[in-house]
């Protein structure tokens, strides 16, 4: 269909620019000569009445000022005044949340809210008992610490939930290509306008409302506006598309009718780039944790509350004289218990994984992968297998014809002119320049700007290079019918008219026939003739003759085709692909009316009895960094496995070169592969490493393979057909740059430079995501166990509680926030390459995290329970009698001596987590300071914690329930706090269950327990 060609025009000019439009035609002065409720209400019911009566394709074409060869002018002052009369293609974006709204979750914690109760009752109480001032100190201490904990936790959800915003934005980002100012360009989506003339190919979805304008085999899926599931094809007689839907197969053009709101691509927009709420399964994995420690919170803060207050109760209370001094230790006891309670609900374990997953999506749209759904980023850290792509993800996508074979004789690519016969040239000029999906723009007194896919760029190139004129050659052809390209077919072919003129060139009257077939009956033009391109050693399957040295169409005898063959898999072995060029000629008996049919009753294209004119050989170089990547991948426990169209010569060539290919790995083809028995694929899967002349079908059936055998799999895809592929796929990965718009929606990440190192780096964040949640895990337990345990014993033993409720909370914004904030970030390390996958079922804590956790419990207890129970006399604090006394503790009086001590154990207790985090950033590894500049985040949190805690203790003491320290007092905190450091290096000398020695490990190697064992044994 090329309705712009059958519609008389005339040249008229606007703004310096050549419109085309009908000899009736008059602009409107100042505007347009349709309005956009009018255009809509032509495109929505698809009324084709409506179009006719606007003077159909060139009529509407003429009210929106549009040369339907050129285009709109590409200018601002253009597309800012269409978007003036008919609207932008944007759509109403759905307002972030707040950072009021966050402090309003923050509040809604149900402990939270009791404390707010307890810090009130505790001011209610203590003013009558203690005086205005002394009164305030507890319950506004507790006030100020709330406020704090709700502070922070808002402002870090709120950072990520507009880090996330920017993350669905990008996801917006959707290029596509139109002519503007006669030259073909992409441009976003939310860039188009009405009049733009967009260029749609297979995979696409449209994003407005348009008419066909010109069309090959368009066949459009519209279930997402009718809910129809079965393909319409689009044409003269239905040429309107509406926004939403999705072109299934062939190509065209469409110029736009409407946009933005006026379009039904705002309900499809919207799948494709809000993210559900739902929680990762890593999330619901830790909310299991954050329930068990849940639990044994409440049972200790209960068993406290009992024990303190039971006890006080039996020892001081007088019931018959029960005042406000009993009321308010009471009181303090309660919020002890509750802000034990806090303190063991680990709020903190949401907020790292969000905190992990946000700063790793952001990191890694930095390493060119755009993350589409959150999980992903999770299982990509499980992954033990990758299946890849070649084309663009192993190699440049760089394609360049560097040899060619044409009528019997090798030529270089640059030669062929001179080298064959001018009908053989012309021939060859019009087999590119009709049967492609490609275009050449060819500006006055400038070099010929060529697009379209990689291989038809190298093809239209070399076309190029050795004399063709593209639009003069297409422009002499009527073309009739098109079969596209598609990865099962591997071949495209189209059906023509040739020129009738005399005067133009016709190469099929000037290539003699030793043989009267139909392949190659002569003509004097205006005949019918099929052109096919494809995969070489598919496209010569179908011929039959061939063209020879002397220009002569002569047959194709089984030693002349296996020649042939061997010819092309000597160009594989190249690491060339190889695309071959045939046709057929038809007598001027022979109609349209004659050739085949499609299902849809449409025109086919013959493609048998076809006459072989030439292949080509298209390099396509391997990406340096590949083979590295590869062997990282191979280190880390990964099988990297190629799937490809390209022969198995070509397959194997880049494989063995990238080092895909193994000693031990298998390669087979996809005819092969399918005819594999289902009892003996497990075993044949286990060892094929490369997957040659495969199918968009092979690929999904070597995925599901996988998965039945236990892997954890992921594909790279750019088709439309690779879809089931990627949606079957545990971690679905598209490309960015020559990926369908289909392949990117069916997948979980898009790496958007097309690059396999992308992919690798996507690993390591995948597994530093889950590394990142177990160093957090590590240090929370910890805090958890030393708190908890520490608070019981002192309240079974001295019916006591060393850390007051401020004191507490405090604790907990280290625990919680800041400490997510200082080990949820913390950037990835290559090392994590040197680890086996993620299992899916892996635990959260790992026997290495126990052996810390219980090391840390030990070191952390002992010293504080020492201080606890001993600290007076082995400190020689001062104490009772003859000391000052001071108010503290929910009204009673205790020495300053004994007030010093309870804030030497706070402060200590304080050191020893915050040293106990730089413990938590290496799990097995003993160096804990390797790489800590890099994280200056964290650097940063640990500075504010160890500021903050000072200027608590200095400044703040009242509301604290503390005292001043002095020098010493302070070096004895630090010191008993950065003890945990070596401590914690000594503990991960202890070897795990198993011989695991990960000591071994960090300084030797990944076989070092091998020469350890040697060692050993000798």
């Amino acid at each position: 269909m090329g309705v712009q060609d059958r519609t008389k025009r005339g040249d008229h000019t606007k703004g310096g620019a050549t419109v085309e439009m009908s000899d009736s035609g008059r602009w409107q002065e100042g505007g347009f000569s349709i309005d956009a409720d009018e255009l809509s209400r032509m495109s929505h019911p698809g009324d084709h009445a409506k179009l006719q009566s606007l003077g159909g394709l060139a009529g509407v074409a003429e009210r929106l000022q549009v040369d339907p060869k050129r285009g709109i002018d590409d200018t601002e002052e253009e597309t800012a005044r269409r978007r003036l009369h008919f609207g932008s293609n944007t759509y109403p974006e759905k307002p972030g949340k707040t950072f009021w709204y966050f402090v309003w979750e923050a509040m809604q914690d149900t402990l939270v809210q009791i404390l707010f109760v307890c810090a009130i009752a505790s001011i209610a109480v203590s003013i009558p008992a203690e005086g205005s001032l002394e009164g305030l100190y507890d319950g506004l201490g507790i006030f100020i610490a709330l406020f704090l904990i709700i502070t922070v936790a808002a402002i870090s959800n709120y950072r990520q939930a507009v880090q996330f915003q920017k993350l669905n934005r990008e996801k917006k980002k959707i290029q596509i290509e139109v002519t503007r100012s006669a030259r073909r360009c992409k441009v976003l989506i939310d860039d188009l306008v009405v009049g733009d003339i967009i260029h749609l190919s297979t995979g696409d979805h449209v994003p407005t409302d348009g008419v066909v304008m010109e069309g090959h085999s368009l066949a459009v899926n519209e279930s997402s506006i009718t809910g129809e599931s079965e393909n319409v094809h689009k044409d003269e007689g239905n040429p309107f598309i509406l926004a939403g839907c999705t072109i299934m197969d062939g190509f065209g053009e469409m110029m736009v009718t409407a946009v933005g709101m006026r379009t039904e691509w705002g309900k499809v927009l919207a799948t494709i780039t809000e993210d559900s709420d739902e929680p990762t399964p890593l999330q619901v994995r830790l909310t299991k944790v954050a329930e068990l420690l849940g639990i044994m919170g409440i049972i200790v803060g209960v068993l406290i509350f009992l024990i303190l207050s039971i006890r006080y109760l039996v020892e001081n209370a007088d019931f018959s004289n029960f005042n406000g001094n009993d009321v308010n230790v009471l009181l303090s006891y309660f919020t002890i218990s509750i802000t034990v309670l806090v303190i063991a609900v680990p709020e903190g374990l949401p907020l790292a994984v969000t905190l992990t997953l946000a700063f790793s999506v952001t990191k890694m749209m930095q390493d060119k992968s755009l993350v589409r759904h959150l999980q992903s980023c999770e299982t990509m850290g499980c992954a033990t297998t990758i299946c890849s792509d070649k084309t663009g993800t192993l190699t440049l996508n760089e394609m360049t014809v560097v040899q060619a074979w044409v009528a019997g004789d090798f030529h270089k690519p640059h030669t062929i002119r001179t080298g064959v016969s001018t009908p053989v040239a012309e021939l060859l000029y019009q087999a590119i320049a009709v049967n492609t999906s490609g275009s050449v723009d060819e500006p006055p007194g400038m070099p010929p700007v060529v697009s379209g896919s990689p291989t038809e760029k190298a093809i239209l190139t070399w076309g190029v290079s050795f004399g063709m004129r593209f639009h003069e050659t297409k422009d002499q052809c009527e073309i009739l019918a098109v079969q596209p390209f598609s990865s099962t077919r591997k071949r495209m072919g189209v059906l023509i008219r040739t020129p009738s003129s005399p005067s133009s060139s016709d190469a099929s009257s000037a290539l003699p026939t030793e043989a009267a077939t139909g392949a190659g009956s002569s003509s004097s033009g205006g005949n019918l003739r099929v052109h096919w391109k494809g995969a070489a050693e598919v496209v010569l399957q179908q011929c039959g003759h061939y063209v020879n040295s002397l220009g002569s169409i002569v047959p194709l005898t089984e030693p002349k085709r296996m020649e042939l063959e061997r010819t092309l898999r000597g160009m594989g072995k190249e690491a060339l692909r190889t695309l071959a060029f045939a046709f057929r000629d038809f007598d001027k008996r022979t109609g349209v009316g004659d050739m085949p049919k499609r299902d849809d009753g449409s025109v086919g294209v013959p493609e048998d009895d076809l006459v072989c004119v030439g292949f080509v050989g298209i390099k396509d170089p391997c990406r340096v960094e590949v083979p590295d990547s590869v062997q990282q991948c191979q280190k880390a426990g990964i099988v990297v496995r190629m799937v490809t169209g390209d022969s198995v010569e070509t397959a194997t060539a880049i494989a063995t070169e990238c080092g895909i290919l193994t000693a031990g790995g298998m390669v087979m083809d996809g005819a092969q592969f399918r005819a594999i028995h289902p009892n003996d694929l497990p075993a044949t899967v286990d060892r094929l490493e490369v997957l040659a002349r495969a199918s968009p079908t092979d690929k999904l059936q070597l995925v599901r393979a996988l998965k039945e055998m236990g892997h954890v799999v992921a594909v790279t895809g750019d088709g439309t057909n690779d879809a089931p592929a990627l949606h079957e796929a545990d971690i679905g990965l598209a490309m960015g740059q020559c990926g369908t718009e289909v392949a990117k929606e069916s997948a979980d990440i898009i790496i958007l430079d097309d690059n396999f190192a992308s992919i690798v780096r996507t690993v390591v964040w995948g597994r530093s995501v889950f590394a990142n949640i177990q160093r957090f895990l590590q240090f929370q337990i910890t805090v958890n166990c030393v708190a908890l345990t520490l608070n019981f014993i002192s309240a079974v033993v001295t019916g006591d509680a060393p850390l007051t409720a401020v004191q507490m909370l405090w604790v907990d914004l280290i625990q919680d926030t800041l400490g997510a904030l200082a080990l949820a970030t913390e950037p990835p390390s290559d090392k994590l390459l040197q680890q086996p996958p993620v299992g899916r079922s892996q635990d959260l804590v790992s026997a290495a995290m126990w052996r810390n956790i219980i090391g840390q419990s030990v070191y952390q207890l002992s010293l504080l329970c020492a201080l606890w129970f001993k600290g007076m006399e082995v400190l020689q604090l001062p104490g009772p009698p003859g000391v000052p006394r001071v108010i503290a503790k929910g009204g009673e009086e205790i020495s300053v001596g004994e007030m010093q001590l309870v804030t030497i154990i706070f402060s200590s207790f304080v050191f020893m987590q915050i040293f106990n985090q730089l413990n938590s950033r290496k799990l097995e590894e003993w160096n804990v300071f390797e790489g800590l500049l890099v994280n200056r985040l964290f650097v940063l949190i640990v500075s504010i914690e160890l500021s903050v805690q000072v200027l608590l203790v200095e400044l703040l003491g009242q509301f604290a329930g503390c005292v001043r320290l002095t020098i010493t007092q302070w070096a004895l905190c630090f010191a008993l706090g950065a003890g945990c450091v070596p401590f914690g290096m000594i503990t991960k000398l202890f070897p795990l269950p198993g011989g695991h020695h990960p000591r071994r490990k960090v300084l030797f190697g990944r076989n070092a327990n091998q020469g350890f064992e040697r060692l050993e044994s000798s």
